[in-house]
């Protein structure tokens, strides 16, 4: 069962993806509380940097601030968040998606990934490369590095790999991360993409997933 996914062409379709320019609207601060008072005088206390996405089976974080979608099935989800600059521009753009491997594989298929969970990861993102069932964002990239692979907690491992990628005409590259997990305790393969079009805020993104991806 192939668990393709044109997210990213649907965003800039429907316009979550903006490339064009757009005039700020002009601050208006008439008759605006003061953002270290209220009505109590206790200084309201900062906005999250973060916020906690509870998916079938485990969570991770991503950035305040972000317009989010989600979709759950019984056997696999999709969760898609981006941000936009002051410009209109899309800043940011983070892709979970998930699936049950046995459901969706059958349990023969799924035993052989559990035989070597690490090759499994990276034989998912190398598939990946060639056409990307995460929005089509890393097969679509005009620069990947090569692959890496590390362990993480309950005996799961990860494939990563960074690329750049440019959308439509523009000329402006943003900088992803492109990330594949498999936890043979749970036959969970999750699939992590994020891009920022500031390689900083990409790193971010990535490096907030990971450190707070738990299972449940």
């Amino acid at each position: 069962m192939r668990y393709v996914i044109v997210l990213a062409a649907l965003l800039l379709a429907s316009g979550c993806i903006s490339l064009g320019e757009r005039t700020a609207p002009a601050d208006n601060l008439s008759g605006m509380e003061s953002p270290e008072e209220n009505d109590t005088g206790v200084p309201e206390p900062p906005p999250p940097v973060e916020n906690r996405y509870q998916a079938n089976g485990f969570s991770f974080t991503y950035p305040a601030g972000m317009d989010i979608e989600e979709s759950k099935g019984s056997s696999s989800g999709i969760f898609s968040g981006s941000k936009q600059l002051v410009s209109g521009q899309t800043g940011e753009i983070f892709i979970v998606t998930y699936l049950d491997t046995e459901a969706v594989y059958g349990a023969n298929q799924d035993d052989i990934f559990k035989d070597d969970p690490t090759k499994a990861a990276s034989d998912f993102l190398q598939e990946d490369m060639e056409e990307d069932q995460a929005g089509g964002l890393l097969s679509s990239a005009y620069d990947v590095d090569e692959q890496s692979t590390f362990a993480i907690a309950r005996d799961g491992a990860v494939a990563e790999a960074t690329f750049k990628i440019r959308f439509g005409d523009s000329n402006k590259s943003y900088s992803g991360y492109a990330m594949d997990i498999y936890v043979p305790e749970r036959s969970l393969h999750v699939k992590m993409r994020a891009l920022a079009l500031d390689p900083q805020q990409a790193e971010s993104i990535r490096d907030g997933f990971l450190l707070s991806f738990r299972l449940e």
